[in-house]
Formats: C-alpha cells, sequence, structure tokens
C-alpha cells in the first residue's frame, strides 16, 4: 500500500473518530440538556405545588393546621412564583400567616408598576394597613383603587368593613346604599344592614334580618352570629345570647376577623360567669364599639345569671328557629380575599391532586 492511500485512510480514519466522538459529546450534552431541562420544569412548578398544598389547608377549614398553609405558602414565594400566584400566596399569607411577609410580596408586584397587577396588590394591601389598626390608610387605598376602576366585589364588602372599624357611620351608611344595588343575595350585604339597624337602635329589624340571614345561609363567617348576640343581650337573653357566640367561635377566622376567637372565647366565659348582667348592661350602652369589635369596660359587680336576666326589654318573636340546624354554609366574607380569576382556577383544578 502506498502512502498516498495510508494517508487517505488515516483521515477517514480520524473524520470517522472525530464524528463518533461528536456524537458522543452531542449525546451526553443532550442528555445533561434534559436533565436540566427536567429539573428546570421541576423547580418552576416548585411554587405553585406549595401554593396548591396551602390553599388545600386553608379550604379544609381546619384551624389547627394554618400555621403548615403559612409555611407552604412562604416556600412557595422563595421557589419562585408568577405574579398571580404571588398574589395568591400573598393573600393566603395576608389572611393566615404573617402580614409582613405577605407586604413584602405585594410591594414587589406594586414595584413592577403593572397596570392591573399594581392595582390588585394595592387593593390586597389595603388589608396589610386593617390588620395593623391603620383603617384611614385601609381606607384611602382602597377608594383609591375603586377610582382607578377596580370593582372586585370583596373590595366593596372590605371598604364596608373597614368603615365600620374607623367609626365612619355616616359614610357606611351612604356606601352600603350603594353596595345594595350592585351586590344582591349577599350575606355579607344582609349582615352589613343589621349593623346599621342595631347602630341606629332597630333591634327589632336587626333581629329578624339576622334570624333570616343565619337560616337561609348559614354564614361560615363569625360576624352575624356576634351581631345577632349582641340583639340579644339587648334583651337580656344571656342564654340565646351564649348559643350565637359558640357557633361563632367554631368557625373560621382570619387575621382581618373583627372579632377574632380569643375575643369570642372570652365573651362567652364572661356571659356563663357571674359578672354576666354587669357585662350585659355595658354592652347595650355601647353597641357601636362592639360593631367595630371593640369590647366595653364593665363593672365586676355579681349579677343575675338566669337564661333571661329581668330588666331588659322583652324580646320580640323574630319568626325563626335560633341556630340553623342546615349543612350547607355560606363562604362568603366581608372582607377582601379574591385572587386572580386565573390563580383562582388553577387552585381549584389541582385540589383534589395534591396531598
Amino acid at each position: 500500500m502506498n502512502n498516498r492511500k495510508i494517508l487517505t485512510i488515516s483521515i477517514i480514519l480520524v473524520i470517522l473518530g472525530s464524528a463518533s466522538l461528536i456524537l458522543s459529546i452531542c449525546k451526553a450534552a443532550a442528555i445533561i440538556l434534559i436533565a436540566l431541562s427536567v429539573i428546570g420544569f421541576a423547580y418552576c412548578l416548585k411554587g405553585p405545588w406549595y401554593l396548591g398544598k396551602a390553599s388545600k389547608i386553608i379550604r379544609s377549614g381546619n384551624r389547627e393546621e394554618y400555621g403548615k398553609a403559612s409555611e407552604y405558602s412562604q416556600k412557595a414565594l422563595k421557589a419562585g412564583l408568577s405574579e398571580e400566584y404571588t398574589m395568591a400566596a400573598a393573600s393566603l399569607l395576608m389572611q393566615y400567616g404573617d402580614p409582613e411577609l405577605a407586604k413584602q410580596a405585594l410591594e414587589t408586584i406594586i414595584a413592577s408598576e403593572s397596570t392591573e397587577s399594581s392595582l390588585s396588590a394595592e387593593v390586597a394591601m389595603s388589608q396589610y394597613y386593617f390588620i395593623k389598626g391603620n383603617t384611614d390608610k385601609a381606607i384611602e387605598l382602597a377608594d383609591k383603587a375603586m377610582e382607578a376602576g377596580y370593582q372586585g366585589k370583596g373590595l366593596r364588602l372590605s371598604m364596608l368593613d373597614y368603615l365600620l372599624r374607623a367609626g365612619r357611620m355616616e359614610e357606611f351608611r351612604s356606601f352600603l346604599d350603594e353596595c345594595q344595588k350592585e351586590i344582591t343575595d349577599s350575606p355579607a350585604i344582609e349582615d352589613f344592614k343589621a349593623v346599621l339597624s342595631i347602630a341606629e337602635g332597630r333591634m327589632e329589624e336587626a333581629g329578624k334580618i339576622l334570624d333570616s340571614l343565619l337560616e337561609k345561609h348559614q354564614p361560615s363567617f363569625s360576624d352575624p352570629y356576634v351581631h345577632y348576640a349582641l340583639v340579644h343581650i339587648h334583651y337580656g337573653e344571656r342564654k340565646k345570647a351564649i348559643e350565637e357566640l359558640e357557633q361563632a367561635e367554631s368557625l373560621q377566622y382570619t387575621n382581618m376577623s373583627v372579632y377574632p376567637a380569643p375575643v369570642i372565647t372570652s365573651i362567652i366565659s364572661i356571659l356563663k360567669g357571674e359578672y354576666a348582667e354587669s357585662f350585659m348592661k355595658a354592652v347595650s350602652g355601647n353597641t357601636t364599639g362592639m360593631l367595630s369589635g371593640l369590647v366595653p369596660d364593665f363593672s365586676r359587680i355579681p349579677g343575675n345569671t338566669e337564661d333571661t336576666i329581668p330588666g331588659f326589654p322583652k324580646e320580640p318573636d323574630f319568626t325563626s328557629h335560633g341556630i340553623p340546624t342546615g349543612n350547607k354554609r355560606s363562604s362568603e366574607y366581608g372582607l377582601c380575599t379574591d385572587f386572580t380569576e386565573d390563580g383562582e382556577a388553577w387552585l381549584k383544578r389541582h385540589q383534589s391532586d395534591l396531598s
């Protein structure tokens, strides 16, 4: 074999070897790329997966597990979420976890200056100021959002709570009139109507509204039961007030609840004790304070502890059965708990797949 043939064969072998090496390298690179893609895809889903876990716990209504829901929400934010899911995680944290962490997440969305997302984040931020007791700031942000065109039902219901907590009753009355025209068949609106009746001393009217509301809707938020207890207290019906408050005590609570569970538990304890009469007289004299979540001071003077305490007006017939006996509850809350529509839909789709 001459040198030219040897050289040709050598070149061919080198080319074939190089091609084989290149193919091997490409194959290995492809495998690595696929692996990285799978890892990246899994990581991208990690945040929403944690968020779904958190949402499922909250929807179960098991208050003892809310701490875990808060932890999952924090993990979801750390793993990375889109803006819509960041809003959902912040909402869960605002209601059931650490409002400060929720505030930080919302601030990142507001800073992005994405018109729709920023507006939704500012709406949620109003909840933060409500929780912190700065109702004027909460009202300011809610007003700003509505002026910018945000018309969510949750925001309007939240605004009523903000005005009530701030004691701005004239504005509350006016805004409630406006909301009644736009929000129909709403347990929260019915409850607010009863609140206005109580504030204006129309106790029989409030009792009829609340009795019908509890019979028809059986709300899962505590406010209507507490308000009905206030009506019973006005008439000296200690036992009936306790029954309504015990119903309220068993329900779901958030950081934005006007009447936190420990407050209701404390009131029940007082009504079952020797100071029940003096407490009920103090409440009857300060219903506006109680409506905004404030428990009045009362004299520690032992008194009557009968089921119906003498000396109060006689309670009229509210044409109902007191504590509702059905199984279906309305989950509507007075405060804004809205996710974006896409975020809410995603969470609902994935509830059955997550454990």
